[in-house]
């Protein structure tokens, strides 16, 4: 039945993550991540709530179809966009952590989520938009440049020594 879903053959909300959201995460994150098993993907899960509960700038969004949450985005309000304390001038959206369960890719999960980061970005009166990306992940370069984003600047190593390069990209609202 999910192969056959279109964004418009099913209702989807995004809402808050919510605790019960918590095995739907780590059942994504154990499909999109590099994570071993689901002991380490609900590790994974466990770390970005955390981070969410002690940084009151940090938020968790989840959208769920038929009672499922599907795809998530962490969203952080900041100027930093390194690990360097790198930073823009002015506070941003940063979208980190951003995954839809692969039964759901392509039937219009990420563009909602990506339309609450905006939302959320209004609300806070800010007037951009970040998120960093493997310079490999081709889907996700794709949807962002589908989606308005702009390269701002190539990040080698980025994740630390040894790790994959990536982009910086940017969407102006």
């Amino acid at each position: 039945m999910v192969a056959s879903l279109n964004e418009d053959s099913f209702h989807c909300v995004v809402r808050p993550y919510l605790e019960k959201d918590f095995e739907d995460y780590a059942n994504t994150l154990l499909k999109t991540w590099p994570c071993e098993n689901l002991q380490e993907a609900r590790q994974n899960v466990t770390m970005a709530v955390n981070r969410t509960r002690a940084n009151v700038n940090e938020e968790i969004w989840a959208a769920e179809v038929e009672g499922k949450a599907v795809g998530f985005m962490l969203l952080g309000f900041t100027k930093v966009w390194g690990h360097k304390d790198e930073a823009f001038n002015n506070e941003a959206v940063g979208i980190d952590w951003f995954d839809v369960h692969p039964d759901f890719q392509r039937k219009g999960i990420g563009n909602r989520l990506l339309r609450k980061a905006e939302e959320r970005a209004k609300d806070k009166k800010l007037s951009s938009i970040f998120m960093h990306t493997s310079t490999r992940n081709l889907e996700m370069i794709n949807f962002a440049s589908r989606n308005s984003f702009r390269f701002v600047k190539y990040l080698k190593e980025f994740w630390g020594k040894g790790t994959e390069d990536a982009f910086l990209l940017v969407k102006e609202l």
